[in-house]
Formats: structure tokens, sequence, C-alpha cells
């Protein structure tokens, strides 16, 4: 009924299609850009919320640095100059709320017998110039943020750039970064470097790298479509039919994403590449049973129609599995993970309506499919490799199962050696200049990773001098962690400050036992704005909270997680009972997300083989053809898990959805191969047909189809390799991979395992005999 509906209503169908593509035009055009990387972040978890209430106490130091290096030094009178100019025109932008750098950077400090904030340059003779490197020794002790704005060799200085909160997500960033750049860079002295680094240029750099990734993905996959369909089909018509439908289908879902409210981030920037790839085997398996139906069939409706009939039910099938296999990864906590199951949950449907729809109908209004096409379809490579690897098969077929047991045992094997890494970081390849500006950064000036580490304790717990002993032996020990860099908090202020006011002689270790110098030393902070403006930034209201920022390397080998481990562990330790500590910051939320993404792994997993099983069940109506189905995607989901751990290749929040995503891919060969193997079975229900000869008939009749299907999407994966993000690149290879081993799963394991285990021979030989009692009428698709 369904087949007969579809050609009959065709031209209604088709002018459909175009309404809707048409008034889907403004919500695709509305597509947003995730600006803010929330979609990154579980805001429901525990450590997003202590993130949360740490901004709320100490507020947001988030902020940009441009770094200047320059061979003559930062000692040079003109250095200085051009770091004043830079400094007073920045300070002239709206955008920024804070400016901090050498040239207006204020220390207390005894001038002539009178305390006070002074500027820390000499401006007491015509050209500033840096006090001597033994009070800038001890000034660099006192105010950690010395080491943002020059460097222990003084060859480069850092200038700190504070941006108004209404400014951190603006969609205008990146051309606030460019003027930045721009401005330090012409007034920098001849032959000066100068880099930004920092979370807003971060956050900028990840939306171009999601807006490049979808476009270079989707451009490419296109590319691979129209390629193979060319070579395939051996007909410009028939490829631009293709492209025709698979370039509305991703249309279509960024209308829905828009409709939907689901932004363009690193994983959706993926789905328009899938789309692509994963709508395109509807199309090929229609394609190729017409033009087989059409060199029997003179009648063009006709031959459709017996595609159609064909292909119609297993299509749906597939599509429902595939969709079914990505929407178990919507199991994910994390926002983007589930915006992008759902996304291509629904765009694989999509892509299916729309192939079911459109294709009869561009196939009925094409000229007749010359004869020579046939003839050279029958002959190309494909054709040529398919027989020889089905001579392999059967003849060898006991090799191909033990081989192939073999081969998911030793890829099983690695997934000890998985690893997480869900840090923003990971997006970028090593070449990129974002990585580059931050080597050059921290080899140059200082690290720029930080994690912060807040300690509670009762209200006016730090007005007592003995709980500052204590913090003092924290910070000991956290420098004493080797991938610790340094630790900034109030405690050096006041040590200066206890020595700069003490009396000559004085035991400069008294701030640790006499009572009522600590807050003595803390009321002389707040006698300036700047000192009050510093002292909230580690202290809250009540005294009853404090906070450390730990530097890091970005570049450190060792997952963030473990460092956050190591810090918490240590100061848990030197605290005890007596006070509560975390450790938290962006970089702390990512890496809480570590175990989630490793449920997921799992979870999906699960859900993608059971409920895919259970539809192939109900597809064949034969519980021995869904157990069946298992046996080509277990390889598929063996490699991804052996590649990750034998190659490092880390589990991050787009990797996290490979082995999902790959099965639910893998499968659509397998269905098809599946129920022509059940077709065949119901029509040899009556003759002496051996188990081994309907094989060799299913074989042949999905065999080539299933190489261009698996083709493209193998091609359109390893064009992933061309895209910038790295977690693409790595989801790329891991896909491609899966796919060219379920190929081999559908092709070659599949009816060697059947062959070479007498229960499971013996399972298929009940099937058959069951169909000698039944219909062996061809089983109707769609009707």
């Amino acid at each position: 009924m369904f087949v007969d509906l579809i050609i009959q209503r065709r031209r209604l169908l088709v002018l459909v299609v175009i309404l809707l593509s048409a008034a889907l035009t403004p919500l695709v055009l509305g597509l947003q850009l995730d600006r803010t990387l929330k979609s990154a972040y579980v805001t429901s978890s525990e450590a997003y919320g202590i993130y949360e209430e740490f901004l709320d106490v100490f507020g947001n130091d988030e902020f940009v640095l441009v770094a200047l290096r320059n061979d003559d030094g930062v000692e040079n009178p003109l250095f200085l100059e051009a770091l004043r100019g830079i400094t007073t025109k920045l300070e002239a932008f709206e955008e920024i709320d804070q400016v901090i750098s050498l040239s207006n950077l204020k220390v207390f400090r005894e001038r002539k017998g009178i305390f006070g904030n002074y500027p820390l340059l000499d401006q007491r003779t015509e050209q500033e110039r840096l006090p001597d490197r033994g009070s800038l020794g001890t000034i660099r002790k006192a105010l950690p943020v010395m080491d943002f704005l020059l460097s222990k060799d003084l060859k480069s200085a850092g200038i700190v750039v504070l941006l108004r909160d209404d400014w951190r997500f603006h969609p205008e960033m990146g051309k606030l970064l460019e003027r930045i750049s721009h401005t330090a860079t012409q007034s920098a002295p001849r032959g000066s470097d100068v880099r930004l680094v920092g979370a807003p240029v971060l956050r900028e750099a990840v939306q171009q790298l999601t807006v490049r990734t979808a476009l270079t993905f989707g451009i490419l996959c296109a590319l691979v479509i129209a390629v193979v369909s060319m070579y395939i089909f051996k007909s410009l018509r028939t490829a631009l039919i293709t492209m025709v439908i698979v370039g509305l289908a991703v249309y279509w879902v960024m209308g829905v994403m828009s409709l939907l409210g689901i932004p363009l981030n690193a994983t959706t920037s993926l789905s328009f590449g899938l789309v692509l790839v994963v709508s395109v085997a509807t199309v090929i398996h229609i394609v190729s049973h017409y033009y087989e139906e059409a060199e029997s069939v003179e009648d063009k409706v006709e031959a459709v129609r017996a595609s159609l009939a064909i292909v119609g039910r297993p299509c749906l099938m597939c599509s429902l599995t595939t969709s079914v296999a990505f929407a178990t990864i919507m199991v994910s906590t994390i926002p983007m993970v589930q915006q992008l199951g759902l996304v291509m949950s629904l765009g694989v449907l999509i892509s299916f309506v729309l192939a079911m729809t459109l294709t009869p109908a561009f196939l009925i209004v094409m000229r007749p499919i010359p004869g020579r096409t046939h003839e050279r379809m029958a002959g190309d490579l494909v054709a040529r490799v398919f027989k020889r690897i089905s001579v392999v098969v059967f003849r060898h077929y006991v090799l191909c199962a033990v081989s192939g047991i073999i081969f998911c045992i030793v890829m099983i094997a690695g997934a000890p050696f998985i690893r997480i890494d869900t840090q923003i970081l990971r997006l970028f390849v090593d070449s990129s200049r974002e990585l580059g500006d931050i080597r050059l950064v921290e080899k140059n000036l200082t690290p720029v990773r930080t994690l912060e580490l807040t300690v509670q304790m009762e209200e006016g717990a730090f007005k007592r001098h003995e709980t500052w002993k204590k913090i003092a032996q924290l910070e000991q020990r956290l420098v004493e962690i080797p991938e610790v860099y340094s630790v900034d908090s109030v405690l050096p202020l006041i040590e200066y400050l206890n020595t700069l006011l003490a009396e000559p002689g004085a035991d400069r270790e008294a701030i640790y036992e006499k009572k009522g110098l600590v807050a003595q030393l803390l009321a002389v902070i707040t006698f300036s704005a700047d000192g009050k403006q510093l002292l909230r930034r580690y202290l809250d209201g009540r005294y009853g909270r404090i906070h450390i920022s730990i530097r890091t390397w970005s570049t450190d080998p060792m997952p963030v997680g473990k460092i956050i481990e190591k810090i918490g562990t240590t100061a848990s330790r030197v605290m005890g009972d007596s006070a509560k500590v975390s450790v938290t910051g962006e970089q702390a939320v990512f890496a809480a997300q570590a175990s989630d993404v490793v449920r997921s792994q799992v979870l999906s997993l699960i859900l993608a083989l059971s409920g895919i099983t259970l539809l192939i069940m109900i597809q064949l109506r034969s519980w021995v053809l869904g157990v069946l189905s298992i046996f080509p995607n277990l390889p598929p989901v063996a490699v991804i898990i052996g590649l990750m751990g034998w190659l490092r290749i880390p589990l991050d929040n787009v990797t996290v959805f490979a082995v999902a995503i790959a099965i639910g891919l893998a499968v659509d060969d397998t269905i098809h191969y599946l129920t022509q193997l059940k077709r065949d079975i119901a029509r040899a229900g009556s003759t002496n047909k051996t188990i081994t000869e309907i094989l060799e008939s299913s074989y042949e009749q999905t065999g080539k189809t299933l190489i261009a299907t698996s083709s493209t999407l193998f091609f359109g994966f390893l064009m992933l390799s061309a895209t910038p993000t790295l977690p693409a690149i790595y989801f790329g290879f891991l896909g491609a991979s899966a796919i060219i081993v379920a190929l081999w799963g559908d092709l070659v394991f599949l009816p060697s395992v059947i062959l070479t285990f007498s229960p499971i021979r013996r399972l298929l030989e009940r099937e058959l005999a069951a169909g000698a009692a039944a219909d062996t009428k061809p089983t109707e698709a769609v009707s």
C-alpha cells in the first residue's frame, strides 16, 4: 500500500518537500553557535555547582594575557615606553574593565619614610625604569601576579586584560581580540613577538574550529558521495539525484537544530557530514535494485515499484537501528553529546523519508538506463574484488572464522589501556596557532593553566594566626608537587607587609605566632581600593574561606584529573578535618566528567546492541537471525576499543560515542544481508538447496551493494582527517576503521562463522526446514 502511495502521489509529495524546505529557510539562517561552551558542561553535576559557588564568592577573574617578547629586553626604556602606550590605549577600550601591566602596577612600599602605594616603575627620571633585581625579586614573591607581567630573564612582559562581564560571551569577541592584538602589535618595539592567550581566546578559537569542521567535513563528504555515486552507477544524472537528496537532508537537519534550539558546537558540527554519508545508503540501495529491475522490466514505474518492494522494509529497519544507535548516546549527561544523539537520530529518519519520497520520483522522470551502463557496472573493479573475496570466504571459511575470533580477542585486550581526557585543549591539533601561542608564552613567561583551590572553615578563622600557619604549610606542600609551577594567594602579600612594617631585627615568623597581627595586616591591605579588590579575590567577606590559585603547565602530559587528585589529597592531609577543601575551575569541571564519559560509553554500547538486535528479530521474525546479527557487529566494536587502547587514543566528549555510532552504521549492511538470507531461505524451502548454496546466493545478491554503501561511509569518515579538530580526526579514524571491519564482518566473518560452527549451521537448517512449510513468496518490504 505504501509503495503504491509513494509512486501514485509522487508529484504531491515532491511539492510538499519543496514547501517544507522553503519554510525551514528562516530557521536554517538562524542557526546559532554555542559561544558559551556550556553545552560541554554537565551543569547538574556537583563539580559545576562548586564552580558556580566559587564564582559567586570570589568573582570571575578570567582574562586575556597579551605577551610581548623582545631580544633587547624589558629593561630597555623604549620597551617600557611602548608598554605604557599599549596599556593606555587598551584602558580606553569600552569593552575592557581593567588593564594590569608593569606600567600601571602599584606596590605598597616606603619612600622617604612614607608608606603608600607607589608605581612599580621608577618615574623619577626622564625615562621609566625597572627597580633593581633584588627589589623585583621581593615584589615578585609578594605579588605572584608579577609572573604574568615579567619573565624571570627580563626578556618578556605581559599585559593582563580583564573584560567586562557582559563581554564574556559576546558575539563580537573575535573582533575585539583582533583589535587588542592589532593595538599591541602596532605599538610594540620593532622585532617584538606578540601573542594572545586566555580563556576568551580559546573560546573564540573553538567557535572557528566548529564552523570550519562543519564546512570541511560536509563539503568533503559531499565530494565523496559524488565520486562514489558516479563510479558505482556510471551516470552523472544518478549521481546528481543522490547529491540533491542528501543535500536536502542536511538542510532539513539544520532547520530542525534551529527549531529545537540546538547550537552548533564541537559535536553537532559533525552532524552535517554524518547525515550526508548516512542518508546516501538508502538512495544507493533503491537505485541499485532499480538498475537490476530495469534490465528485465521496461516500464520505469514498475521497475521503481519492484525495487521499493525489495528494499523498503530493510531500509526502514536500517534507519530505525541507526537512529536507535544514535539515540543511545543520549544517556550521557554531557549536553553536547545528548544534542548530537538527538540531532542524528532525527536526521537519520528525515533522510529515510526524503530518500523514499524523492528517489522514486526522480528515477521515474529520468531517461532509461543505457544497456552499456549495466555491462560497465558488472565488470568494474568493485565487482572483480567482490568475486575474489567470495572465493576466499567459501573455500577457506574455517581460517576466516578463526582469524576473526583471534582479531577480536587481540583488539579487546587493548581496553585496559584506554585513557580519558576531556580538557578543552584536546580540541586543538599540535600544529594549531592556539597551542603554539600557549607553548611560547609558557616557555618565555609563565604557565597559564590555573586550578582553583578553596579552603573553607568557620567564620573569622582567617583572622587567626594559627590558621595562616597551616595555609603557609599547605602552600609549601603544593609547590612540592612536580606538576605545580606556582601558587597564588594573599599570603605572600601578608608576609611582605609584615617584613616591610616590622621593627628592625624583628622575628619574621611572628606573623604565625603573635595574636592579632594578621588581622592588622589585612586591615592595611584594605586601605586602598586596589587592596580591597585584591583581597576580595582571595578571601570572602566573613573571613571563613580562602582561595588559592594554582598554576600548572598546559602541556603537561599527566591528565589534569590526576593533578587535581594530587592537589586535593595534599590539601586534605595538611588541613585535616578542620577545613573543607575543594579544587575547582573550568578544568576541574571538565575533569570531573571523566566518569560520566566511561559510564556513557558502556551504557550506550549495551543499549545499542540490545536495541538493534531486538529490532532485527522483529524485522526478520526470527530470533536465530537476530542472534546471528551480533556476530558481524562484534569486530567493529572490538576494533574501536582496541585502537583506542593500543594507540592511546583518548576517550573524550567526541570519541565517547564512536562505538554506538559504529554499531548503528555497521549494522545496516548486516540487515540487508540477513534480509536477503531470510528471503532466500523462504524461496529454498521446497528445493534441495543446502545452507552453503543459500549463503552463496544471498552473498551474490547483496555483496556489491554492501561494498558500495560501506565505501561511502569509509571515505566519509576518512574526510574527518582533514578537519582542524583533533577529537574529530580521531573519531574519523575510528569510524573508518570500524566501517571497513564491519564490511569484513558481513562479507567474511558472518558466513565463515555459520559454515564453521555446526550448532549455528543447524539453527539455520531448522529455519530452512520451517521455510519448507511456509509461504515461499518473496517477503514484501512495504505493502
